[in-house]
């Protein structure tokens, strides 16, 4: 019995758009663990591998922007 697969094949779009919004919730949810403060006192800063400054916005932004691309 043959089966159709054309049905199940995603978009290049569609695979940017998993693989974007996977990076995004995953970076999202381990910036949690670098700084989890919801403030915008510039003092109160944590580098994401000495990098990427975060704090709990920026964190909560990364997973419903993420979440987003995984819809």
């Amino acid at each position: 019995m043959d089966v159709d697969h054309s049905a199940t094949r995603r978009s290049s779009a569609q695979v940017y758009a998993l693989t974007a919004g996977a990076a995004l919730t995953i970076l999202g949810i381990a910036g949690f663990f670098y700084n989890s403060a919801f403030t915008n006192d510039k003092s109160v800063r944590d580098a994401v591998l000495g990098i990427f400054d975060v704090n709990g916005w920026h964190n909560v932004v990364h997973i419903a922007t993420g979440v987003t691309g995984l819809i």
